[in-house]
Formats: structure tokens, C-alpha cells, sequence
């Protein structure tokens, strides 16, 4: 794959959402498929790197049992090792609140516990099986390739259609700007709009 990951079109993200908002099955199903729905909503509306979502506690998430209106990625899991805050948006808050309404418990929420964890509740889940269960949505999904960098990729994409750099730089995580710009390209929603405007 190359260096620059690509950024999923509307239409994908439609799909992949889609696909994995199914929750049928067993209690243990559902309980799979809200963590997985979570997971991507974490990259792609918070812009969180995949080794950032795996190592959230349920106390970066939730405050008196409900979802925070900002994520504070905490220096320790953070790549650059800078603290930063990433303000949540609706969707997101909908899959912590559905989230939560499987997994929260007080005693969860009184210990620093992984929020993301295998399922004896001990061992963190690793970034490896966050790909793997990415891939296999968006091959099921849609038939094609989708990676938790794509996700993060994609969230960049948007931001840069409706704020400038600083802030792109800012929620990323970002030490240098140069890294932040090659979010700067325009994508296929772009070119078509861009012509059908004039």
C-alpha cells in the first residue's frame, strides 16, 4: 500500500456504517457488533489513530456513566506523545450511548479498565485484530479494501472541506504541518463538485 492511504467516498462510508449498524444474533453478537461499530466510529469521526482506540479506558469515554463531549487522548497513548482533545460529534455520541447501554456498569467505570478488551475483560484488544475486523467489514460490506488508516484518512479529508490546516494539525495529532498536508488534495466529491458549480 502506498504512504498516502485513500480516503473513502460518501457512498463507502454509507455502506460500511450500514453494514456494521446490523446488530442481530445473540446478546454476544450484538455486543461484538456495537464494539466494532464504536471502533470505526472512533476513527472516523474522531480521527483517533487505531493504537489510540485500542488503548482507551472506559474513563476517556464516559463520565457518570454517559459519553463525554470531548476525548482526551492522553499523552501516554497518544503516537507523539502529546496530549489531545477531540471534540465528540452526534454519531459518535450515538455509538458511546449504545455502546455503553451493553458495557457500562459502575464497576466498569470506577476502574481503569480497557474499553476495548478480549473476553475474559483483561488483555487490551490489539491493533492487529482492530484490522483485521475493519478489513473484514469492508470486505463484506462493499467487497474492498478498508483499513483503520483509511478511516483516519477519511476523517482528515472532511475536516480539510470545512476548516483550515491549524485545526486539521490540531485534532490529528500532528507535530509538523507538513504532515497534515496531504490531506490538502482534492478528492473525487471534490472534483465533481468543483464542476458541477460552475
Amino acid at each position: 500500500m502506498s504512504k498516502t492511504a485513500r480516503a473513502l467516498e460518501q457512498i463507502e462510508v454509507d455502506t460500511l456504517l450500514e453494514y456494521l449498524s446490523r446488530h442481530k444474533g445473540t446478546h454476544k453478537s450484538q455486543q461484538k457488533s456495537h464494539r466494532n461499530l464504536l471502533l470505526t466510529r472512533l476513527m472516523l469521526d474522531a480521527g483517533l489513530r487505531v493504537g489510540e482506540a485500542t488503548q482507551l479506558l472506559f474513563s476517556d469515554v464516559y463520565f457518570n456513566s454517559l459519553p463525554v463531549t470531548s476525548i482526551r487522548v492522553r499523552w501516554e497513548i497518544a503516537k507523539t506523545k502529546r496530549e489531545r482533545i477531540v471534540p465528540v460529534n452526534s454519531k459518535l455520541t450515538e455509538a458511546l450511548k449504545t455502546f455503553g447501554a451493553y458495557f457500562v456498569t459502575d464497576i466498569l467505570l470506577s476502574q481503569t479498565l480497557p474499553l476495548f478488551s478480549n473476553e475474559r475483560c483483561r488483555l487490551t484488544i490489539t491493533v492487529r485484530q482492530v484490522e483485521r475486523i475493519i478489513a473484514a467489514a469492508g470486505d463484506s460490506s462493499m467487497s474492498g479494501t478498508v483499513t483503520p488508516h483509511m478511516l483516519r484518512h477519511t476523517f482528515a479529508t472532511r475536516l480539510m472541506r470545512v476548516t483550515d490546516l491549524r485545526t486539521v494539525q490540531e485534532l490529528l495529532g500532528h507535530v509538523s504541518i507538513t504532515s497534515t498536508q496531504i490531506y490538502t488534495h482534492p478528492s473525487k466529491d471534490d472534483l465533481r463538485e468543483a464542476v458541477n458549480a460552475i
